[in-house]
């Protein structure tokens, strides 16, 4: 994802002259953009999180998301915290789109798509949160994508 911002923003003038980038992602791909966002607040306009894994504390994120990407069901708590996006939002952190359903079985939104729009509502990030009681670990959602498009008007 760091190699791909890199790239566009250096052939911005060939390839359409854009000036605003952004990141997207749903599930673990969700996680992906939140981290490298956080860690890569230059390189990023903006962030579209739907139904994220966002926290890396065990118990509260996804187990496979967990192993997979730390490596262990247990990692060491230097990794947990320098790999649990909600942890690392600053003000600068680039705004963001954050949609996910309370009655996600796969992800438990509470610590991850609830907890993220907390921290940047806490930093004083603009961002979009949009909570649904039913759609489950999808974007099974009405208003999907229109609200999303309304908010991406806004820049």
């Amino acid at each position: 994802a760091v190699n791909s911002l890199h790239l566009l923003r250096a052939n911005k003038d060939q390839w359409g002259g854009y000036y605003i980038y952004g990141i997207s992602g749903r599930s673990a791909g969700g996680h992906l953009a939140g981290a490298t966002a956080a860690h890569y607040k230059d390189l990023v306009d903006f962030q579209i999180l739907l139904y994220p894994v966002i926290t890396m504390e065990p118990g509260k994120t996804h187990n496979g998301s967990l192993k997979n990407f730390l490596g262990s069901e247990s990692p060491s708590r230097e990794l947990i915290d320098a790999w649990s996006a909600e942890k690392l939002v600053t003000k600068d952190t680039p705004r963001a789109y954050v949609g996910y359903s309370t009655n996600d079985s796969v992800v438990p939104q509470e610590y991850n798509g609830k907890a993220m729009c907390t921290a940047l509502s806490q930093a004083g990030v603009e961002h979009c949160a949009k909570e649904y009681a039913e759609g489950g670990h999808s974007i099974n959602w009405p208003d999907f994508p229109s609200c999303l498009h309304q908010w991406l008007k806004t820049f």
